[in-house]
């Protein structure tokens, strides 16, 4: 069944699938994604989309709500990433209170707070890549994170909820294939003469489209969504897999693993001052060359893979420790779909006045604004308890937000399915 892998990962499914469910996701994404047509036409030259609809058994479509959330909280903090049209939300912020915002969240190395995303990503750097891992990107409706930028990695941008229209330049007068120094537009506006035209694509519910690294491109919900956009990038870090980068580790690894004659041993220990380049150079020229001509000596296709494929493992092995870490965090408190949702026993809604809701308790108040989109839902709350997401309200990860942040401000109590009312 087409891409099933990705909502098993985040739905209930995920706890439960084994090892050989895992190899098999990775297998499959590997039969139908990257096919001998795909490595020969489209890696690392062009951009390429793929239909999959759940006609094809694609249940991408059901990533879950709760899992966003719990990812959100697991995650370390170094790697939740808050944008709204290129400004950076700061840290006086959360990421719900952000999205309530308009500020899309972004989840670096995702995989990291889910097993199964975790596994997928593993298997498939096992068969081709070495090492894979995803990001998540949240975006409200009507909104856009960053402006038009390149990337130094390949990516293939899987569409889970909502609808998200994209700019691609292949047309672009800037490189492709690049390293990391050469991505533009993360840090100021690309010319628009350099862009071209772009071409517009639109990504719904299970569509993937493979980018590769150095085509510029931006993305957006559109203005006239309703629901927020999800989607996640599996991602293989290509710039640092080039192998002038894999010759540079290399030929460092060598100055102390390498037995050195001993006049290029001193040669690469000396340090380079200005006064080195004075007066005549000729000898140092001499030197250099000898050095180098020692350590090309060693530079091998063979030596070279051994040198990547044990910093690969090494850093593989560090992110599987990182992923147990994660999976045993204890979470704090947060709102699910089944979770019960009510007023605070004595809070009352004195008041909703376009976005300014006030809440009151005895002979107390308190003052706050929602966004426009979440007054009906606000509207919803009363003493008796009900199941969050039976609440109306368009975006049902803001709903979620809502709660959680009423929560935070003790006006609504959290519920666990079936526990009693009293519990707070």
């Amino acid at each position: 069944q087409a891409l099933s892998w990705v909502c098993a990962m985040i739905n209930g499914a995920a706890s439960a699938a084994s090892g050989a469910e895992y190899q098999k996701d990775a297998d499959f994404f590997c039969e139908h994604v990257l096919t001998d047509e795909f490595w020969d036409q489209t890696w690392e030259k062009k951009w390429h989309k793929l239909n999959l609809t759940r006609d094809d058994g694609n249940i991408f479509v059901d990533v879950g709500v709760d899992h966003m959330l719990e990812s959100v909280f697991r995650a370390p903090q170094r790697n939740v990433k808050l944008f709204r049209a290129d400004e950076n939300a700061g840290s006086n912020t959360t990421p719900l209170h952000a999205y309530t915002d308009g500020y899309s969240i972004v989840i670096n190395q995702v995989e990291r707070t889910n097993k199964r995303l975790y596994n997928f990503c593993r298997a498939l750097g096992d068969k081709y890549f070495y090492h894979v891992f995803a990001v998540a990107y949240l975006t409200p409706p009507g909104r856009q994170a960053v402006s038009a930028h390149t990337d130094d990695q390949e990516v293939f941008i899987c569409q889970s909820w909502g609808t998200k229209k994209w700019y691609l330049y292949p047309d672009a007068s800037l490189p492709m294939r690049i390293y990391s120094e050469e991505m533009v537009g993360k840090e100021g506006a690309i010319p628009e003469h350099l862009l071209g035209q772009p071409t517009e694509v639109i990504l719904q519910p299970g569509d993937v489209m493979y980018l590769p690294r150095g085509m510029p491109h931006k993305a957006a919900v559109p203005e006239d969504a309703t629901v927020p956009s999800l989607h996640f990038t599996i991602t293989v870090p290509s710039s640092d897999f080039g192998f002038g980068v894999l010759m540079a580790y290399q030929l460092q690894s060598m100055l102390t693993s390498t037995n050195l004659t001993a006049a290029s041993d001193k040669f690469c220990r000396t340090a380079c001052t200005r006064k080195a380049f004075e007066g005549d150079t000729s000898k140092l020229q001499e030197e250099l060359q000898a050095a180098t001509a020692e350590l090309a000596k060693g530079v091998s296709l063979k030596s070279i893979q051994a040198n990547f494929e044990g910093r690969m493992a090494r850093q593989n092995e560090s992110r599987h420790k990182e992923v147990e870490f994660l999976m045993e965090k204890d979470l704090p408190p947060f709102p699910r779909e089944l979770s019960k949702v009510r007023l605070v026993p004595g809070v009352t809604i004195r008041s909703v006045q376009g976005v300014n809701v006030i809440f009151a308790r005895d002979d107390q108040t308190l003052d706050t604004h929602v966004a426009p989109t979440a007054t009906d839902l606000v509207g919803q709350l009363s003493a008796i308890p009900k199941v969050a997401k039976s609440f109306t309200c368009l975006d049902p990860f803001e709903r979620m937000c809502v709660f959680f942040i009423f929560n935070r401000m003790k006006v609504v109590q959290i519920l666990p399915p079936g526990d009693d009312p009293d519990w707070s």
